[in-house]
Parts: C-alpha cells; structure tokens; sequence
C-alpha cells in the first residue's frame, strides 16, 4: 500500500548541541523546511537544544507536525506550539523501541555517541529482521566517513550477517533524504 507524505513518520537522530561549524544548524534547518513542506511527519528526540531544536523549529515554522520522545529525567522543551506533541517515556531504552514502533524510516544527521547508539539499535534490529525500515545516513560533508570505514572493516572482516548496502542507505545532501526514504518505505 502506498502511503500518503502526511501519513509518513520520519525519525530524524542527530546531536542535542549544534557542534562547532554552524553549518550543521544549517543543516538541520534545511531538512526540518524539506520535511514540512513534503508534509512528512518528523519524529525526533524531543529536546529543543543543538540540531534537534533547530529541525524541530524548522518543520514547525514552516507548518510541520513534529513528535518529541523525551526521557522523563530530560528537561521538557520550550516549544510552545499546536505542531508540537510530545511523548515522556522513563527510560533511554523505552524511547528507542517507541522511535522504532512509530516511525515509518530513520535519517541519521551528524551527532555524538546518542546519535550513534540510536543508529547501530536500528541497523541492529534491521539486522536482526525485527523491523524493515529504511535507514538513511546522511554524510553530509563527510561526516560519518570515518564510521563508514569502520563498517566496511567490519564487513570485510566477516562480522555482518546481512551485507551493509541492505542495512542503510548513505546519502550527502538533505535534498537526496526524502526520495530515497519514501521510496523504500512505499516498496514495501
């Protein structure tokens, strides 16, 4: 069945600081005004610090629904907006099996260590055939050329079950994100 852009639920991981260049807010602006104006919903962490508040605002600001899955012990956002719903869930662990429950496909943008432990659960239970969905990589800039790498080390090495290509989806620029993950998600 073909799903409508309004009924697709895109989980966005990236970082809760901006980093160091502002080009990564840049980043996250420019995904958050593609999401909205696709009318893709956006599913993301639920803070509204570093990218993850600048691709919330951004798909707000420019007419988006956006879900938040917030920990309890995370303090609640500022967002004051009727875009804006927001999940408390009590542990980090509950809130990676919601992202997986309710989410339709995960893009990845740079982040740190919580960006990465919410990448390799997704490409560890696609893995491990427990979901499907399409996971997208963005390596923009060459940001996550150094974990690609690693990956293809580990393939190579005779550590994957399942051959990385079919894992996720590697992109560089925002604008490739939506074809490819509507795309998968629709082939199903």
């Amino acid at each position: 069945m073909v799903k409508k852009n309004k009924d697709i639920k895109l989980c966005v991981f990236c970082g809760s600081k901006k980093g160091f260049s502002s080009d990564y807010y840049k980043l996250a602006n420019k995904l958050g005004k593609i999401i909205a104006l696709n009318k893709v919903n956006l599913v993301y962490g639920g803070g509204d610090n570093g990218l993850m508040g600048a691709i919330a605002k951004s798909v707000m600001d420019n007419g988006g629904d956006v879900l938040g899955i917030l920990p309890i012990f995370f303090p609640k956002p500022t967002f004051q907006s009727q875009l804006f719903k927001l999940i408390v869930v009590n542990s980090m662990s509950e809130r990676k099996d919601k992202f997986i429950e309710i989410s339709d496909a995960f893009c990845i943008l740079p982040g740190g260590i919580g960006t990465l432990d919410e990448f390799f659960e997704v490409i560890t239970l696609k893995q491990l055939k427990i979901h499907n969905k399409p996971i997208i990589l963005v390596n923009w800039k060459g940001y996550w050329n150094k974990l690609i790498d690693s990956m293809i080390f580990l393939e190579k090495s005779g550590f994957f079950h399942i051959p990385i290509k079919k894992l996720f989806t590697t992109v560089e620029i925002t604008t490739e994100i939506l074809p490819v993950a509507l795309k998968e998600v629709n082939y199903k």
